[in-house]
């Protein structure tokens, strides 16, 4: 049983599929997937642009190879998962390629993410400004600098979960439309009360993994505390003919939050990011200074606070752990864990389906050790550094 219907769960049931074929595997989740990370994403496919200095998530780290790793073969996972499955290859959900970081002429997050290109020996290069109407950017001050990165990207989440609900189904995973009230080791209850039993359970609902864990010394002590990262962006369609980038564009994440970007996803829709706040609660609506702080981030990279097109503010919870680093394998007897992935959740979910379908199979130490739950005694749950 794989609890959590995102992306970073169905990745884990679809593997699951293809590993255990004889098992019986179902994905449990509310069909609506109220608030929850996938369908609010912007979905950027990303782990170079995402470097911000003075972390622990550089080039020479195993999650950003982990994520660069599952970047790089998203385009080859889909198609294989879809073959399986026996759909089209012409469902298969487009993939942008090519990511445009826009940076200060003195930006040492933006420098940063070059010299990881470099390092890494990543497909890149820099835009001269005259070259940005053919990736309908708007031109940016003379004092900016403009970085493509071929191989990065972005997908349309909305689509992409229509489409994996379907490679699942075809692939005989059976989805359950409910939610968990509480869980032990090989048995789930759920909120009305009934029960269903599992050799392998896996959490993997994002920042709701922690409010189910049961109180026991023995399992809380391997995962540090998971707060909801709250994120809110504005989804968009152009009304009045606004032009807006046919690849992802972005500026580099600083220390005080996330960089400004816009995500087309498809010829009228387009996305604009983000604000974000750690919180230990959820939340379920966005603030009207959130509302207007991305209009004035869409003015920025736009030229327009987006008077006349259509846009909504979407919120979405993304896992951060205390100590930042992705909670990932095994926590009890037949219980498994795949969360506090941040923003790189989506962008690393083949990885990580990978890896949690590798310890379900005794493979544990393919998890790597700053990953991996079993280890992280110790660590404790101390209020998170916003």
């Amino acid at each position: 049983m794989v609890i959590g219907n995102g992306v970073v769960g169905l990745s884990i049931a679809i593997e699951a599929v293809r590993r255990f074929p004889a098992a019986r595997i179902s994905l449990i989740g509310p069909d609506s997937r109220p608030h929850a990370a996938t369908p609010a994403s912007a979905a950027m496919l990303t782990a170079i642009s995402e470097i911000m200095p003075g972390t622990d998530h550089g080039p020479e780290s195993a999650w950003f190879r982990l994520v660069r790793n599952s970047v790089t073969t998203w385009p080859s996972w889909l198609d294989d998962v879809t073959a399986a499955a026996g759909l089209p290859q012409g469902s298969v959900p487009a993939i942008t390629r090519g990511l445009m970081v826009i940076g200060e002429e003195k930006d040492e997050a933006f420098d940063e993410i070059e010299r990881a290109a470099r390092r890494i020996d990543a497909p890149h290069r820099r835009i001269e400004h005259r070259e940005t109407p053919a990736f309908d950017i708007r031109t940016p001050g003379p004092d900016q600098r403009l970085l493509l990165l071929e191989d990065e990207g972005s997908i349309d989440p909305r689509t992409l979960l229509v489409h994996l609900d379907a490679v699942a189904s075809r692939l005989g995973v059976t989805s359950i439309d409910s939610a968990i009230l509480e869980l032990e080791p090989g048995l789930l209850r759920f909120t009305d009360h009934t029960t269903m039993t599992a050799g392998r359970i896996v959490l993997a609902c994002g920042a709701g993994c922690e409010r189910l864990l049961p109180d026991r010394a023995e399992l809380t002590s391997l995962v540090p505390g998971i707060r909801f990262g709250i994120g809110v962006g504005l989804r968009c369609r152009v009304r009045t003919g606004l032009r807006f980038p046919r690849i992802p564009v972005r500026k580099p994440n600083h220390a005080q939050g996330s960089g400004t970007y816009c995500i087309p996803h498809g010829p009228t829709d387009f996305y604009i990011g983000a604000t974000t706040e750690v919180a230990a609660d959820r939340r379920f609506e966005a603030h009207q200074h959130e509302i207007e702080t991305l209009r004035s981030r869409a003015r920025e990279l736009l030229g327009s606070d987006l008077e006349g097109e259509e846009f909504k503010p979407v919120i979405g919870h993304r896992p951060v752990s205390t100590d930042g680093f992705p909670v990932l394998g095994p926590i009890g007897e037949g219980l498994f864990i795949a969360s506090g992935t941040n923003r790189d959740g989506i962008s690393a979910a083949p990885g990580i389906a990978g890896l949690i379908t590798r310890a379900i199979d005794g493979e544990v130490e393919s998890i790597p050790d700053r990953m991996r739950a079993s280890v992280r005694r110790g660590v404790g749950r101390p209020d998170p550094i916003c």
